[in-house]
């Protein structure tokens, strides 16, 4: 037979991390963080550490469900289910974009007269 690897590497707790979490918003379902610029969301493998996800767990004793993902080098608010029945309508609610999201940019300089960006986020 063939060595599920895997499955076996799901045995192997995520790691906790107790580094103190910017705390938003938290009740019996949901955990709302401010998350730095610089920290990543996920750890590259169960044992790894210094992620959102495994100040959590050192926040919650418990390995979270995450509603949605910001990318490395962006701060913001990160929503996180602690219980597996709000996932279903905080997904739903990401992806048919009912969530209000606000957006900062801050720039060194001006740009070129009559150059500009627009983000569709």
């Amino acid at each position: 037979g063939s060595i599920d690897y895997k499955a076996m590497s799901k045995s192997v707790p995520l790691q906790a991390d107790y580094t103190p979490l910017d705390v938003v918003f938290e009740d019996e379902g949901l955990l709302v963080v401010s998350k730095p610029s610089g920290v990543p969301m996920n750890p590259p493998h169960r044992f790894s550490s210094g992620t959102l996800v495994n100040m959590v767990i050192g926040h919650t004793g418990e390995a979270p469900f995450v509603a949605h993902r910001l990318d490395v080098w962006t701060s913001g608010v990160v929503v996180f289910a602690k219980r597996k029945d709000y996932v279903k309508e905080l997904h739903r609610q990401f992806r048919e974009r009912t969530v209000k999201k606000e957006y900062l940019l801050i720039c060194d300089g001006d740009p070129p007269p009559g150059e500009g960006f627009t983000v569709d986020a």
